[in-house]
């Protein structure tokens, strides 16, 4: 299985891709990658029109073409875990990364 961090650069424009890095003389010693990408949060569908599959292809063509139009190539979407919603995800290509996501503030530590 490709690691987390593969998986993204490999799948990320170069233009969106920062690679800080801490030297000690010419020794690189430590590095991360900070990456700017979309990400689809907060999916929201009226209880009476959930499962209606023309619902929900609708607002995922409308929040896909954000994407598109930045020229990114994938975007990342949280959901619980659910069976149909990997099946779903998957057969639009989706690839389910195993990884524990954080939120951290901006600010200065």
């Amino acid at each position: 299985m490709q690691q987390v961090p593969d998986l993204l650069l490999s799948r990320t424009p170069r233009e969106n891709v920062v690679v800080p890095g801490v030297l000690d003389g010419d020794q690189v010693v430590a590095c991360m990658s900070v990456l700017q990408m979309t990400h689809f949060e907060g999916l929201w569908i009226d209880p009476d029109r959930r499962g209606d599959p023309g619902v929900l292809r609708a607002l995922l063509r409308l929040g896909h073409a954000v994407p598109l139009v930045r020229g990114e190539p994938w975007v990342v979407a949280q959901v619980a875990e659910d069976p149909k919603a990997d099946h779903f995800l998957a057969k639009m290509g989706g690839l389910k990364m195993h990884a524990a996501t954080y939120m951290l503030p901006v600010r200065s530590w």
